[in-house]
């Protein structure tokens, strides 16, 4: 089981566009990690976000 994912694979998992999710990360509504360059969200912080909409 992932515990990270992509901004694109955030987009394909909750339907929301890239713009939304990085207004949600710029709120401090989504959790992310950055790995080198990546920046990652964690799961657990859009499921939650998703679950209080």
């Amino acid at each position: 089981m992932k515990i990270t994912g992509t901004v694109q694979e955030a987009e394909l998992a909750s339907g929301l566009g890239k713009t939304t999710i990085y207004q949600k990360i710029a709120e401090g509504k989504l959790r992310t990690v950055t790995v080198g360059r990546r920046r990652l969200i964690v799961w657990d912080s859009l499921r939650a976000m998703l679950e209080a909409a």
